[in-house]
């Protein structure tokens, strides 16, 4: 379990992370981000506006989205107790 100190460090990382972001991508579309080295962190999802991040970050600042830990295994799935239940991952 984190520290308060570390949680604090966690957020604040969290948080320039997001505003570095934002102010990288502040004029390119989602498809421009998808194309960049970054690309692969959104083969799922398009990546938030910067509108959209200035209201995370509030949300973060404000405490109304709350950090928490995850347990995860070994192939850095979510998991309970180190097994994250894929029949196929190396954790089961």
């Amino acid at each position: 379990m984190a520290t308060n100190k570390e949680h604090a460090e966690n957020l604040a990382t969290i948080l320039a992370a997001l505003r570095l972001f934002q102010d990288t991508f502040e004029d390119f579309d989602g498809d421009a981000v998808k194309a960049s080295k970054y690309g692969a962190h959104f083969a799922d999802a398009m990546p938030l506006s910067t509108d959209d991040i200035e209201i995370l970050c509030e949300r973060l600042n404000s405490g109304e989205i709350q950090l928490c830990e995850v347990d995860v295994c070994i192939a850095g799935n979510a998991a309970i107790n180190g097994k994250c239940g894929d029949p196929e991952c190396v954790c089961s």
